[in-house]
């Protein structure tokens, strides 16, 4: 055995016994690889690069984190399997992406119009067992759910103008398969499932009356409101975006670790809810100042889309056990605050 084999094996003895290298009075160090559910140049990406650097300054260099866009290593809907191979250390994501995977990532996924506005929506993860429901949903695929991030509810671009859900009839509209879809046509929508690419075109030749794509200020950057002149915030979307991170990689971390990053998740959700309701009181201001006419349902039209919005999320429910009970938390607690009697 040569002397460098004779350190190796020293090492490899030592190591288990003691620990790690932390042991002989040197800080183990972590090296992530994260992926984002958006493009290199969105927001979501550079700002989850600016919260990987608070990362490193705030745990002296023990964790560094390498933030990879949308397709960078995997597709938007594989970063799951990616982590429990090893490929991706954690993402930053949408629970939606794995409905395919699991109904319960539909219901838990998109709230559609059940809340008014995605505050109260998001109470339900901190005070009606939304992060319980979540933590013990993602567990199942050796995934550790941080928390979730603030992401804006949805407007829908409209060459039409619809005011309230029975409007929808007729509408000829590119909508996901699965609860929105269903919602949608449920008041007579015409839902088509067409790529990303193909949405602007069909817009602007009429193939399409109107779209399911992103908030105001994202519409704005499609050009959707170049060709329609209506943006509809019916609540018919209102998307869960959130971080996870390697089960396994969580249990084998310090707890002072563990402490930093999940205070500098919470942290990053407030700064991020911050930008982009800036970046949506500006977009308001852009929309009518090019002419585009803002419809908001009223309470009563709100009100018959939520009580839709839980027939729908009841058929989910009856799909899985834990379909039904994080459908049963939603009702539970939208009868706490009173929008449900």
């Amino acid at each position: 055995m040569t002397r460098l084999q004779k350190i190796i094996a020293t090492l490899a003895a030592v190591i288990p016994l003691t620990g790690g290298l932390a042991s002989v009075g040197v800080a183990e160090t972590y090296n992530w690889k994260f992926q984002t559910f958006h493009t290199a140049t969105a927001y979501p990406t550079l700002a989850f690069q600016e919260f990987a650097k608070r990362i490193e300054k705030k745990t002296d260099g023990r964790i560094t984190m390498e933030v990879h866009p949308v397709g960078g290593l995997v597709a938007h809907n594989g970063t799951m399997e990616a982590i429990q191979a090893g490929v991706l250390t954690g993402h930053y994501t949408a629970s939606s992406y794995f409905a395919g995977k699991d109904p319960a990532f539909a219901v838990l996924g998109d709230t559609l119009a059940a809340y008014p506005d995605i505050d109260k929506r998001n109470g339900w993860f901190l005070e009606g067992g939304g992060q319980e429901l979540a933590s013990e949903l993602y567990k199942k695929y050796g995934i550790h759910f941080i928390g979730n991030v603030y992401w804006p509810a949805e407007w829908i671009p409209s060459r039409e103008e619809i005011r309230s859900p029975k409007d929808f009839d007729g509408i000829k509209m590119r909508a996901p398969e699965g609860l929105i879809g269903s919602l949608l046509g449920n008041y007579g929508a015409s839902v088509v499932a067409l790529p990303s690419s193909d949405v602007y075109s069909a817009l602007e030749t009429g193939v399409l009356d109107a779209t399911d794509w992103g908030y105001l200020d994202a519409n704005l950057a499609g050009g959707f409101h170049d060709v329609v002149n209506y943006a509809v915030f019916a609540r018919h979307s209102m998307p869960v975006t959130e971080i996870g991170i390697s089960e396994k990689v969580w249990a084998d971390l310090p707890d002072d670790l563990k402490k930093i990053f999940t205070d500098e998740v919470k942290a990053f959700d407030s700064s991020v809810r911050e930008e982009l309701l800036k970046r949506e009181s500006s977009a308001q201001e852009r929309a009518t100042a090019k002419g585009v006419t803002l419809i908001k349902f009223d309470e009563a039209a709100a009100a018959e889309f939520r009580k839709q919005t839980l027939i729908e999320m009841d058929k989910w429910g009856a799909k899985c056990n834990i379909c039904g009970r994080i459908v049963e938390s939603h009702k539970a607690y939208l009868h706490k605050i009173g929008l449900l009697k």
